[in-house]
């Protein structure tokens, strides 16, 4: 016996495996359809056997087939492509037709004639799932010579397409399947992405949260609260620069992870401010204290590698729960007073909260004191610049508040911060603001300057008060002001709640009358995309907390483009916050960011030093403030 000659390969051979490993068809699967079309075509053609054969380079298989156990070929796969009559069939779009085998020159010699199964007869209809791209055929089998009448090989031809098209809707959902699964795995990393900090690796404040929140919920079981600051860490920055900044936060992070185990949770919660859970036999004064300690010589030993003077000083803020009791957010409070405590007390120190600290920070004492400097006019407002991308100056400004105290002097909103939210006090915070500074626009606007659009900063309680509107209607006529001089700015947690809602019926009332609208610190809340869709929403306000990274962390530059470029999709204009170097800028600018803020262009400041730098009227004067002798953040008494 001799071998037969090797089959024609078509010219498209390339394309047809190609084709043909798209299908990905998993041979140790049965494919229930296929194997039914097969009998079909088996019972139709009266043949003894049926197959669906796929033509690979070196062989072909059976996806599906019907009668090889009848003819002694029980558990056949497939063959080699050498003796495959298929391999011939794909060479043409018409039916292969074949009476009588052994008169064939092509077949006659052909083992699978020649030898069992003594194959004669055989009719195969290409299967073409793409112009002149054939991956197969179906081919119904007999050991004995016969002719296919014209309705049969219709018939088949019929079938033949059924099972073309079976086989496209395979390749379609698996593909479906595979885009699905590839969806869900990159959902699942930016879920994790999203919940670590970009800088250090550690977790990020909010991921930092729902664990501490889930810890607290095992009643029974000891937890502990460190709050980390590295102290002077501003001056540090201001000295030896932001980069050098990044790597001394860097620094701290990686000595806490290896001064704890590796049970510890670290997360980073702001600028220069980290938190620590400890568990079970951790969670003991002593022990504590030991890890403390640990973390300070491991703090100690890193940074003095890097070169520096006055690295390393570092306070911890301590609260601990001993029977898991007590509340998240109230340990969070204990411990952010301890932390407070260790600072006044000179900083570098480790304080364990203790009840008698609440007199230092009791909210009612502090709810008091806030309203009465209200009223005595010490909460003011100090001014910070928008800077435009396009024409190189500055548009307006974000009125932020100050507490110019009396004994403690200019004090930052972190030091009152929950008057902030408080619905007693936010909400006269709130109209305070807004009447001080649209006088302060007035005033200016009478010497001849013009300070631009506001942005005041308004919270869920604001928008609430149907009030709110009219108050800033009657202010805004009083000093001379037009609605579209204004820009109201929200949180995503302020637009948490159903469209119709009091506080969506606001946002659109005044956006009616011309107020610009901006959401601010977007991508750090709980708000939702469908709020920058359905909601009355005009700029998208990028999280400083984005901005400080994206020079360094390619994943969080990465963000920030997808959000400009989502915000550009929808018309919305774009301002990052917290631009502190000119590579930010660069890179922001490169994206087509509309504006800009932050210390690169101005730091906040006093209306009578805002007085001053508008009047210098320079771009100049608006990059450095201090140019001109003046410290923005000194305080209306000369205190800082």
């Amino acid at each position: 016996m001799t071998d037969p000659a090797q089959p024609p390969v078509p010219d498209n051979e390339a394309d047809r495996i190609k084709w043909l490993n798209d299908l990905n068809i998993d041979f140790d699967v049965p494919i229930t359809e296929l194997r039914e079309l097969c009998q079909i075509a088996a019972d139709i053609a009266g043949a003894e056997v049926a197959l669906i054969s796929l033509v690979g380079e070196d062989e072909q298989k059976f996806a599906a087939s019907i009668g090889l156990d009848d003819v002694g070929l029980a558990g056949l796969r497939g063959t080699s492509r050498v003796v495959s009559f298929c391999a011939h069939a794909i060479m043409n779009p018409e039916q292969l037709v074949v009476e009588d085998a052994t008169q064939d020159i092509r077949f006659a010699d052909n083992p699978l004639v020649t030898d069992s199964p003594g194959m004669r007869a055989y009719a195969g209809t290409p299967l073409e799932p793409a112009p002149d791209v054939r991956v197969g055929t179906l081919c119904v089998i007999d050991r004995t010579p016969r002719t296919y009448d014209t309705a049969t090989l219709k018939a088949l031809r019929g079938i033949g397409n059924a099972v073309t098209a079976l086989l496209v809707a395979h390749r379609d959902q698996l593909r479906l399947s595979q885009a699905l699964a590839q969806s869900e795995r990159q959902h699942l990393a930016a879920l994790e992405m999203a919940r670590m900090d970009g800088l250090t690796g550690l977790l990020n404040a909010t991921a930092f949260r729902e664990v501490f929140t889930q810890e607290t919920e095992n009643p029974g079981r000891a937890i502990a609260l460190v709050s980390i600051d590295v102290d002077q860490f501003k001056v540090v920055n201001d000295t030896y620069g932001h980069c050098f900044g990044d790597e001394y936060l860097e620094t701290i992070a990686n000595a806490l992870k290896a001064a704890t185990s590796a049970d510890s949770q670290i997360g980073r919660l702001g600028g220069d401010e980290f938190g620590l859970i400890l568990q079970d036999e951790d969670a003991t004064p002593e022990k504590i204290m030991q890890i403390i300690d640990q973390c300070r010589h491991e703090i100690t030993t890193r940074t003095c590698k890097l070169d520096r003077v006055d690295l390393g000083r570092v306070s911890f803020g301590v609260t601990i729960d001993s029977d898991g009791a007590q509340s998240s957010e109230t340990l969070f409070k204990q411990a952010d007073i301890a932390l407070y405590v260790a600072k006044e007390n000179g900083r570098n120190q480790s304080i364990v909260y203790d009840a008698s600290y609440r007199n230092r920070l009791d909210q009612r004492t502090l709810r008091t004191e806030f309203i009465k400097a209200l009223e005595n006019g010490e909460i003011v407002p100090f001014y910070q610049a928008k800077w435009d991308r396009q024409s190189g100056e500055t548009i307006g400004f974000e009125v932020l508040c100050r507490w110019d105290h009396p004994e403690r002097g200019l004090l930052r909103p972190f030091a009152f911060q929950t008057m902030l939210s408080d619905p007693q006090t936010a909400p006269l915070l709130t109209r305070k603001m807004v009447s001080q500074a649209c006088h302060d626009h007035k005033k200016l606007r009478q010497t001849g300057l013009d300070p631009g659009c506001l942005a005041f900063n308004v919270t869920r309680a604001d928008l609430n008060d149907p009030a709110f509107i009219d108050m800033l209607a009657y202010l805004l006529d009083e000093t001379e002001l037009n609605w579209d001089q204004i820009v109201i700015e929200v949180t995503e947690t302020a637009v948490l709640g159903q469209d119709g809602g009091q506080v969506y019926k606001s946002m659109a009332a005044l956006r009616d009358r011309g107020v610009t609208i901006a959401l601010d610190d977007f991508g750090t809340g709980h708000g939702g995309l469908q709020h920058l869709v359905g909601w009355p929403i005009d700029t998208i306000k990028i999280d400083k907390s984005f901005t400080a990274v994206i020079c360094t962390d390619d994943r969080t530059l990465a963000i920030v483009k997808s959000i400009v470029s989502l915000a550009k999709s929808l018309g919305l204009s774009v301002i990052a916050e917290g631009i502190e170097t000119q590579q930010q800028a660069s890179l922001l600018r490169d994206m087509n960011c509309d504006k800009g803020q932050g210390y690169l262009y101005g730091r906040p400041m006093s209306r009578a030093n805002l007085e001053i730098i508008l009047q210098k009227n320079t771009e100049r004067s608006m990059v450095v403030a201090t140019e001109i002798g003046i410290s923005p953040e000194v305080g209306l008494r000369g205190t800082s």
